[in-house]
């Protein structure tokens, strides 16, 4: 890449910089700037006409689906019309290029540059993402196909968390306000929401009836009480005015597909929430996606970061067969909790790593 800007303005090579004289009144810089292990990853040229552009920092952040988004902290006292110039690792595309949260285009000069032009006024943050090209087509990392990778992440998931019996811990209708209750929050804070409701009301008709503001400070230690609380009391009426009672346990009697539309027709319930319901109260084989769930998913390949919450159970849900989706549910949580967290991902303790694509993107 070096030889490719050698090439194209013929500059002299001067302490990583090459300079060239196009006007009197205008100079082009091209600053190599180290960047990880890709040295060449990014160049900038600015036409100097006012002053130096000062490249105050750069940084790199993978992502789920192995790609990775850099971002480059520019300042310059006054206004000055300019460019960056990224070189693109060849496993890489570009997928989306941003100036302070704005979303710009990009013009590419070579197979592996791209420009990014725009007017800096005193500070910018460029932000350009990168998407791996085998990610982006679907492919696998070890040459397995989907159905093989899923057959030895179950047996190795097995291996590491064992194989779990299902058990109801809750009727349907308790675990349908319990997990409305987990939305955006961590378990222990819905646990303790959900028993301090239980203890404030004893009765999901005390629940449905009671006094909204007493609902949402009983939930607060689960946050968004004042949002949860009326989407709870929202449920129980529909609940009621459909039912005659509160009681769930006619889903048991309908086809799943039935039971998981009628569950989702409910205001504030979701995919996830209904298989939730489906798989924790009356053991159907349907499987539920939380974020740990789907960020260990999109790691290993198996479905892509960009699917949307529904179809990712869609997808999800018809590759895992209907005897082994409460395993692959609890191991993947516990995989996700303990080893493949958000930040800072354990991959070197990890028993998938043979099978992970975001493993191997990173070169480990």
């Amino acid at each position: 890449m070096y030889d490719y800007w050698h090439r194209r303005y013929l500059g002299k090579v001067r302490d990583r910089l090459t300079v060239r004289r196009h006007q009197p009144h205008e100079t082009v810089v091209l600053l190599f700037r180290p960047v990880s292990r890709w040295p060449e990853l990014l160049t900038s040229s600015f036409h100097l006409t006012q002053g130096a552009v000062e490249v105050q920092s750069v940084t790199r952040q993978y992502t789920d689906d192995g790609g990775q988004t850099l971002t480059v902290e520019l300042e310059k006292g006054g206004t000055q019309f300019g460019q960056l110039l990224f070189t693109v690792p060849s496993p890489y595309t570009v997928m989306e290029a941003t100036v302070d949260g704005r979303r710009r285009s990009v013009k590419e000069l070579d197979p592996q540059v791209i420009s990014l032009r725009f007017t800096l006024r005193d500070r910018a943050s460029v932000r350009i993402r990168f998407s791996s090209k085998a990610a982006a087509e679907g492919e696998v990392s070890d040459g397995a196909t989907i159905e093989e990778k899923l057959t030895r992440v179950r047996r190795l998931l097995l291996q590491e968390y064992g194989k779990h019996q299902w058990k109801r811990e809750r009727d349907p209708l308790s675990e349908l306000v319990r997990t409305i209750l987990s939305q955006a929050t961590a378990d222990i804070n819905s646990d303790r929401a959900f028993a301090r409701l239980r203890e404030v009301f004893p009765t999901w008709e005390a629940v449905r009836d009671g006094d909204p503001q007493a609902v949402a400070e009983a939930i607060k230690s689960g946050g968004l009480g004042g949002i949860k609380g009326p989407r709870i009391q929202g449920v129980l009426r529909a609940i009621t005015e459909e039912h005659g009672e509160l009681d769930l346990d006619f889903l048991e009697d309908l086809q799943l597909d039935n039971a998981r539309s009628w569950l989702e027709s409910l205001v504030g319930v979701g995919p996830k929430t209904a298989a939730c319901v489906l798989l924790f109260s009356l053991g159907r084989a349907v499987l539920p996606v939380d974020t740990h769930v789907h960020r260990v998913s999109c790691r290993l390949g198996l479905i892509k970061a960009r699917l949307s919450p529904e179809k990712t159970h869609e997808v999800l849900g018809k590759m895992v067969p209907d005897d082994g989706i409460y395993d692959f549910h609890v191991n993947v949580v516990s995989h996700g909790r303990r080893v493949c967290r958000a930040q800072r991902p354990r991959c070197d303790a990890c028993v998938l790593a043979v099978s992970c694509d975001y493993y191997h993107r990173r070169g480990w």
